[in-house]
C-alpha cells in the first residue's frame, strides 16, 4: 500500500488478501464514534484549537520573545510530539526564529540538568502537558523547572482538561495561559490537539497542512472504508494479532524511528488488555518493538529470521534520493 503524495509505503509480510474485520467490530467502532468516543477522530477538522494556538503563540513571541521553549510531558504527551519533530525535519531551532526548543520526558536530574544549563530562565516559556493534570513524572519535571524559571519575566503555559486537575486548578490560581486537551481524546491520541500543535508551531512545523493531510486520511477511511489505506491496514494487523505475539515496526528512514516509538506505545496502551469489550478475561496483546532500519538488521534479523515464528513485521520506506556510490574499488569485492 502507498500514499504517493506523500512518497511512503507501507509493506506487509502477510496475506495478500487479509479476511475482512469481524462485522460485530465494525458496527460498535461506528456506534462509539457517534457517540463521540473517538474523539481523535474529530481533530483534523477543528480549526478552533489552531487557532487558539496560533493566537497564543504569537502572544508570547509578542510579550516574551522567548530564547527558550522548554515542554514537559511524558507517554502520549510527549512521543507524539517526538514523531513529528524528527519526521518533519524540525531542530532544535525553529523556523529561522533564535528559539531553542527542548522537550523533557523524564525526571532524571541529569536530563532537567542539560537543560537548565543553556536555558535562560528570564526568558524561557515552560509549557507542562498532561491531560489528567497528575500525571506524576510530569509535574515532578515541572515542578523543578518552575523552581529554576525567573516567572516574573518568563512564561508559563498548561495544555490540559479544560475543566478539571490539579494542574488546570493551578494554572486558574497562577493566573497561567492554558490550552485545552479535548476530553474525548485519549493522551495517546493527542497530537493532533493542543498537546502536539502548540510545541510543533515553536518547532517551525506548517499544522495547517499537518491537519490537512490526516483530514485527506480520515476521508479516504470514510470514503473507501475497508479498501482504504486506514482499513486495508487494520486488516492486514488483525489478520496476524493472535498468531504472532510480537510486532516488530521497521522504518528504514531515521527520521522515522520516532514514530516506530510512538507506534509502540499506541499499540502496547490500545491493545494489550486483560478483558475483551465483553467484560471476558482474555489477557491478549501483542509485544511492539521499535526497531530501526537497516540498524537492527544487524542486531535482530536473526531472531526474526531463525527464532521462533510468532513475529509480524511491519516496513516503512520512504522513496529518497538513490545516490551513487564513488568508485575506484574494483579489486575489492566488498566494495563493488
Amino acid at each position: 500500500m502507498s500514499s504517493p503524495e506523500e512518497g511512503v509505503s507501507i509493506r506487509f509480510i502477510c496475506p495478500e488478501s487479509p479476511p475482512p474485520l469481524p462485522e460485530q467490530g465494525l458496527s460498535r467502532f461506528r456506534d462509539w464514534r457517534r457517540e463521540g468516543r473517538v474523539g481523535f477522530l474529530s481533530l483534523p477538522g477543528d480549526l478552533t484549537l489552531l487557532r487558539q494556538c496560533t493566537e497564543l503563540w504569537e502572544e508570547v513571541r509578542t510579550k516574551l520573545d522567548p530564547s527558550d521553549v522548554v515542554v514537559a510531558g511524558i507517554g502520549g504527551s510527549a512521543l507524539g510530539l517526538r514523531a513529528l519533530r524528527s519526521a518533519c525535519g524540525a531542530g532544535p531551532r525553529n523556523a529561522g526564529r533564535d528559539v531553542r526548543f527542548h522537550l523533557v520526558d523524564s525526571p532524571d536530574v541529569e536530563t532537567i540538568d542539560r537543560v537548565t544549563s543553556v536555558a535562560d530562565p528570564r526568558r524561557t516559556l515552560l509549557v507542562a502537558i498532561t491531560k489528567s493534570g497528575g500525571t506524576a513524572e510530569t509535574l515532578a519535571c515541572f515542578m523543578e523547572l518552575l523552581g529554576w524559571l525567573d516567572e516574573e519575566s518568563g512564561m508559563v503555559v498548561a495544555v490540559t482538561d479544560p475543566e478539571k486537575g490539579d494542574l488546570r486548578r493551578l494554572a486558574r490560581s497562577r493566573g497561567w495561559r492554558t490550552l485545552p486537551v479535548p476530553p474525548a481524546v485519549g493522551g495517546r491520541f493527542s497530537v493532533l490537539s493542543p498537546v502536539g500543535l502548540f510545541p510543533a508551531m515553536v518547532l517551525g512545523i506548517d499544522c495547517a497542512a499537518l491537519l490537512e493531510g490526516a483530514a485527506s486520511a480520515l476521508e479516504d477511511f470514510d470514503s473507501n472504508g475497508m479498501e482504504s489505506v486506514a482499513g486495508r491496514l487494520a486488516r492486514a494487523f488483525l489478520a496476524h494479532f493472535v498468531t504472532h505475539r510480537v510486532h516488530a515496526f521497521f522504518p528504514y528512514c531515521d527520521a522515522l524511528f520516532e514514530t516506530a516509538l510512538w507506534f509502540a506505545q499506541l499499540w502496547g496502551e490500545s491493545l494489550g488488555k486483560k478483558l475483551d469489550l465483553d467484560g471476558r478475561q482474555v489477557s491478549i496483546g501483542q509485544t511492539p518493538i521499535a526497531c530501526r532500519g537497516p540498524a537492527d538488521q544487524h542486531s535482530l534479523l536473526q531472531l526474526f529470521m531463525e527464532g521462533p515464528p510468532d513475529t509480524f513485521l511491519t516496513f516503512l520506506v520512504v522513496r529518497q534520493e538513490i545516490r551513487p556510490l564513488p568508485g575506484g574499488f574494483g579489486d575489492l569485492p566488498a566494495f563493488c
